[in-house]
């Protein structure tokens, strides 16, 4: 999904898409489509002389009652966006939290912001601030994060970052707000030195600690890493410095890796540090079987049997492509005692057609010696490439049928032309009608503004679904409110008589012109 507007917290109303519970499509090698971009952006740099902005968003129960109000504000020359909400509590709209991003002229993050309404207190506290600094390139020089106190925002603590003549990161600082001295100090904190290849790839990692009565940095651990021909990783190392003997002495595991020239991983190493000696702790091998396009079709691993040193089947995972080279079936089983017979474990299939995606899972019966369903995950896009549809279900062994999961979900999405977000549905699944029910509804509000607009006094036109009709605020006496269609074919008008109206849209998209602004809306 494209956004052009800064959707930070509307985007945490749209939960599937932020939820703990691992997608099935996240389990595979494979790539299904364009997913939700949940980068947060301030104001995006214009491009043209016309923009959208997004003026509103409003979240309606089933029923239509209004349940959330988030109102965006746009301060362009100081290019800040700040984001209020609300949600109704007997009847009334209560103040529950703002956020800001202001941007440099670039587009990078200056700052971001979140206070909490208190109403015990009836005033704003703040819940975290964080300020960015760049260099002359644009690489972050500093990041820095704040405290709420009894007088507002303190400093606490800042990380510093150096930079080589290729753009890379050779040093890290961490610091800490001193308030007696009102200064950024090193005291008690670390920092990280990098250094590089020719080819960019970091060789070593050291960790630092300061030295406040030496005023010094001492050096604490550090980490080496070398590289194949290839740029694959060979062998890492991690080590302390022992100020007793002088010396770095190993810490914890060395890691050796080793991969064929397609870049798949054939062997992993883990070696223990123990009495001034290394020891194997573990060793896995891999082997591949690979068509003549050199996809993998079968992948075998094996684990070192210290006391009987040879190789032990441990697990494998098998592929088939469609004729398009996409993976549409992949199985993995484990191996049996002695590793001579394979047991099956999961089961894949991947079915596309055109604007959608699905992916079921299996999972070995012993007892039925056949795959059953477990689960099936849907996603659905439009035309543009936009996530319109996800939906995730599971199997019922009693019903013999697929019924939704209920910390899931099932969501649909609509856009403008333009592929901003006009709508998000939330359903539940009902256990009891055994179908998909509406739980909720986000509705978004776009209007179009040009470079220079006068922000401070331009008209304040606010507007949100309600009930399939489009609510307007902030409306002036005497100005005519059009609804165009698409084709440009005017399909209502009316005078404002005060600062509110209500207007019944046709179905499908829809222009509100008030004034010189306009309100974007689509209805299903």
């Amino acid at each position: 999904m494209r956004l052009s507007t800064p959707l930070t917290l509307a985007l945490l109303l749209i939960a599937p898409l932020l939820s703990a519970q691992k997608s099935l499509f996240d389990g595979l090698p494979v790539k299904v489509g364009a997913g939700l971009d949940l980068r947060a952006l301030a104001l995006q740099t214009v491009k043209s002389s016309v923009a959208m902005r997004c003026d509103s968003l409003v979240k309606d129960d089933p029923e239509g009652n209004r349940l959330l109000k988030t109102i965006y504000d746009y301060d362009y020359p100081n290019r800040t966006t700040t984001e209020w909400t609300y949600a109704r509590k007997e009847g009334e709209w209560i103040a529950r939290s703002q956020q800001s991003i202001r941007e440099d002229n670039k587009g990078a993050l200056l700052m971001k912001e979140a206070l909490l309404w208190s109403e015990q207190k009836a005033t704003w506290e703040g819940s975290y601030r964080e300020e960015f600094s760049y260099t002359p390139k644009g690489l972050t020089a500093s990041h820095s994060t704040y405290q709420w106190g009894e007088e507002g925002w303190r400093p606490s603590s800042r990380r510093i970052y150096t930079y080589n003549d290729k753009d890379d990161c050779t040093q890290e600082e961490s610091q800490t707000w001193a308030p007696l001295l009102k200064q950024w100090i090193s005291s008690s904190n670390y920092s990280r030195v990098y250094t590089y290849d020719e080819a960019n790839h970091p060789l070593t990692i050291l960790h630092r600690k300061w030295n406040e009565p030496d005023k010094q940095w001492d050096d604490t651990r550090k980490q080496t890493i070398s590289y194949d021909s290839l740029g694959y990783t060979v062998d890492s190392l991690d080590l302390y410095w022992s100020a007793g003997q002088n010396n770095w002495i190993p810490s914890g595991y060395k890691m050796h890796y080793e991969n064929d020239p397609y870049g798949h991983l054939t062997l992993e190493e883990a070696w223990a540090w123990s009495d001034s000696l290394w020891t194997l702790a573990y060793r896995y091998q891999s082997d591949y079987e690979l068509d003549p396009k050199q996809r993998v079709l079968l992948r075998t691993v094996k684990v070192w049997d210290m006391e009987q040193e040879k190789w032990t089947n441990l697990q494998q995972q098998s592929y088939t492509y469609d004729g398009s080279g996409n993976i549409s079936t992949c199985e993995t089983f484990k191996a049996l005692p002695e590793g001579k017979e394979w047991l099956p474990q999961k089961h894949y299939d991947l079915f596309r057609k055109e604007g959608e995606y699905s992916i079921v899972e299996y999972t070995w019966s012993t007892q039925a010696t056949d795959w059953k369903p477990t689960r099936m995950e849907v996603r659905g896009y439009n035309d543009e490439g936009y996530l319109a549809l996800t939906e995730d279900y599971q199997w019922s062994a009693k019903r013999l049928a697929w019924e939704g999961l209920p910390w899931s979900g099932r969501y649909l999405y609509a856009y403008d032309p333009e592929g901003n977000l006009l709508s998000c549905e939330q359903y539940d699944w009902s256990a009891d009608a055994y179908e998909w029910k509406l739980q909720s509804s986000d509705y978004f509000c776009y209007s179009k503004w040009s470079e220079g607009t006068d922000f401070a006094n331009r008209q304040e036109l606010r507007g949100y679904m309600r009930s399939g009709q489009l609510v307007l605020e902030g409306l002036k006496e005497g100005e005519t409110v059009s609804v165009v269609g698409l084709d440009g074919t005017i399909s209502s008008q009316q005078t404002v008589t005060k600062d509110e109206l209500s207007l019944s849209l046709p179905k499908g998209f829809s222009i509100i012109n008030v004034g010189g602004s306009s309100i974007k809306t689509i209805i299903k």
